[in-house]
Order: structure tokens, then sequence, then C-alpha cells
């Protein structure tokens, strides 16, 4: 393990967006190690970043990781080659089925009759109880 020699904080500092280049030197500048996102990883930052050891890609790209500055810096970059496999595989199929069955179209036709989210769910239930009725009537026929 890298981490088992030493006792380390775990500083988790996720804003919703990627974080500039200053703000990365500004909010890590103590870090020896960073899982990173899509933020750039440029000279300037990783030359800012005196404690960083290691980075950690939480994605299959490293384009905007700095490589020639990395390897000067001696900071370890750790990938996962085959993480993302699966779910890339299973978005391919959503996508798939997604055009077969035209969901895009008929989700624009529900908007447009519906409006508001309320009034199709409002809809839904009503077939839904009446489909329960339907078997219900279906079950006391039969007695």
């Amino acid at each position: 393990m890298y981490f088992s020699k030493k006792k380390y904080l775990i500083n988790i500092k996720c804003k919703g967006s990627k974080y500039s280049e200053k703000e990365i030197v500004d909010n890590f500048s103590d870090a020896y190690a960073i899982i990173a996102g899509t933020e750039k990883y440029s000279a300037y930052v990783l030359n800012n970043l005196k404690s960083l050891k290691y980075i950690s890609r939480c994605g299959v790209g490293i384009d905007n990781i700095d490589l020639k500055e990395l390897k000067k810096s001696r900071i370890k970059l750790l990938t996962t080659k085959n993480s993302h496999i699966e779910i890339v595989a299973e978005h391919a199929v959503a996508g798939a089925l997604s055009l077969v069955k035209k969901l895009r179209y008929f989700n624009k036709i529900l908007k447009k009759k519906f409006g508001s989210k309320l009034m199709l769910i409002h809809y839904i239930t009503k077939i839904l109880v009446f489909m329960d009725l339907v078997k219900l009537q279906n079950k006391f026929a039969k007695f």
C-alpha cells in the first residue's frame, strides 16, 4: 500500500464544478495525493503542489495532465484501466434502446400534452389504478 507508513488526513473538497488551476493550487497546496477529475494539471499546478507524490485519475483520459512535467516532478500517475467498461456498455445499450423505442419522441409528446410532472404523475396513477381495478374485476369474475 502506498499510504501505510504514515497517517494522512483525507480532505474531500467537491464544489460541483471544475477547479481552476489557481483553485487547485490554493486548496491542495499540501496534498500528498490527489484523485483528479477533468481539471487541468499543468506545469504551473504541478510545480506549485510541492508535497504531491501521486495523482490518481478517476476516469479514462489523462490528456488534462502535463505528463512531461509529471515525470520531471517525479509524481506517479495511477490509473484504473478497465474501471469504466461496464458503465460505458450500459450507456450504449440504454442509448440504443432509447433510439429503437423512440423514448425521446414519446417524452416530448408527454411533456407537451401534460406540461408538468405532477399532471403526468396524476395521469399515470389513474391508469395504474384502472389497471388494478380491471385485474380485481377479472379475479372476482372467476368466482
